[in-house]
């Protein structure tokens, strides 16, 4: 009889706690509209670092080449002022700009953010002969959908990235 009266206890205060808990958690999951984010000083470190829970996390990661010099346009991470761009074929491109960011080393990455259905650019101020990049949206998923860029020459080249956080090129 005390066994069964004590086991009672322990599951309502059990679930009251999970309960408790399970309130706080919702209050804490809030995401702020973009035009309220705080400015970053830097791409993202990981994707738990992206401004809204439901980002796309993406990571475009040198594959091959001597060297490359970028800026990013449309993304939801960023540390300068906010841009936007109308290229024909692609979704919308308008959210915040990263600042220049050189990759050289096969390996090397860079992590950004960006909302589903929307596009951004990479705006290329030096290549050093053909550099092939990896760009994914499926960032720390297994087997992410992901398509390989060779950048030849300076220039804009854009890419949407749809509801599944698919990435395709849309420009040029």
């Amino acid at each position: 009889m005390k066994f069964t009266f004590n086991f009672s206890i322990f599951i309502t205060l059990l679930l009251s706690s999970l309960m408790i808990g399970c309130e706080q958690k919702a209050e804490l999951a809030e995401t702020l509209p973009l035009d309220n984010q705080a400015i970053t000083n830097r791409y993202v470190d990981e994707c738990g670092d992206c401004p809204n829970m439901d980002d796309c996390c993406g990571r475009i990661l040198f594959v091959s080449g001597h060297s490359i010099t970028f800026e990013t346009c449309g993304t939801t991470d960023g540390d300068a002022a906010s841009c936007s761009d109308d290229i024909d074929g692609c979704l919308d491109i308008d959210g915040l700009k990263n600042s220049s960011s050189s990759l050289s080393g096969t390996g090397q990455y860079k992590l950004l953010c960006m909302e589903e259905n929307h596009s951004f650019h990479i705006k290329v101020s030096n290549v050093d002969g053909p550099v092939v990049l990896n760009i994914t949206f499926q960032h720390g998923q297994v087997f992410p959908q992901s398509i390989n860029v060779t950048i030849t020459t300076t220039g804009t080249y854009a890419f949407s990235v749809d509801g599944d956080c698919e990435v395709t090129q849309c420009y040029p």
